[in-house]
């Protein structure tokens, strides 16, 4: 078995990996540290160390493995790490597609329900006839190796669903590099705005940031300015202060 020629088939609805994933948006793995199921011994840290491993020996071999990768549009929408984290991503992403090695397609939400839809699962295979395919699914009670050959049948099935519901992969790539375009220009539009500590905020640590577009109101928080922010209509913030006023939120 040579794992250098191995051709892996992914498919990701929820987040994405492969190498085009930056170190920084591995921060999900915070909001995952109490509920997803750890080795006895194994750390959260320990196990993101071993994804960026992972996505590093994709370049760094003289044959990297084939990768065919199959994405959920929701990914590329999610913002995890806030909205300058997602704008990298997705840069990384755009150029991940150019890559002799990897194929990339993108399920658009217009294709409705897919086969995708119960998870994350790869299939790896091999170029001796001698080794059998095998399932891999990542989830919330740990990882799990299907190797049974009518269990690995029913992923290779959804798999070829997911492919002919797929945007084709040149079409896949400018809708990755469109929506990079689009929230780098949102943010960059974000960045310019003038923010000010909102009035309702205490004189202490707990201060909260405002700043005031055409279409809605953004929030922040004053001790994590790049990290996300809740963006409100106008009319629906000023319902707010004025209740606050009044005394509706008092404990």
């Amino acid at each position: 078995m040579n794992p250098n020629h191995n051709p892996m088939s992914d498919f990701k609805p929820v987040f994405h990996e492969i190498r085009a994933q930056i170190k920084s948006y591995a921060a999900f793995s915070k909001a995952w540290k109490q509920v997803r199921k750890l080795k006895p011994g194994e750390t959260m840290e320990a196990r993101v160390a071993a994804r960026t491993a992972r996505q590093d020996a994709l370049a760094s071999r003289p044959q990297p493995p084939q990768i065919h990768v199959i994405l959920d549009e929701a990914v590329l929408h999610r913002q995890v790490g806030g909205p300058a984290v997602t704008c990298q991503q997705l840069a990384a992403l755009a150029e991940t597609t150019t890559w002799p090695n990897v194929t990339l397609q993108v399920i658009p939400f217009t294709a409705g329900a897919n086969a995708g839809m119960d998870g994350h699962f790869v299939i790896l295979a091999f170029p001796d006839p001698e080794d059998p395919p095998v399932a891999y699914v990542e989830g919330l009670m740990g990882d799990v190796y299907v190797e049974a050959a009518e269990e690995v049948d029913r992923f290779t099935l959804a798999w070829t669903h997911l492919v002919t519901q797929a945007l084709h992969p040149a079409g896949s790539a400018a809708m990755i590099r469109t929506l990079g375009a689009a929230m780098t220009t949102a943010q960059d539009t974000i960045l310019t705005r003038p923010w000010r500590k909102s009035s309702r905020s205490t004189g202490g640590q707990d201060c909260i940031e405002v700043a005031q577009t055409q279409e809605s109101c953004l929030v922040r928080d004053s001790k994590n300015p790049d990290g996300a922010r809740l963006a409100v209509r106008p009319q629906t913030w000023a319902a707010f202060i004025r209740d606050i006023k009044h005394g509706a939120y008092r404990s």
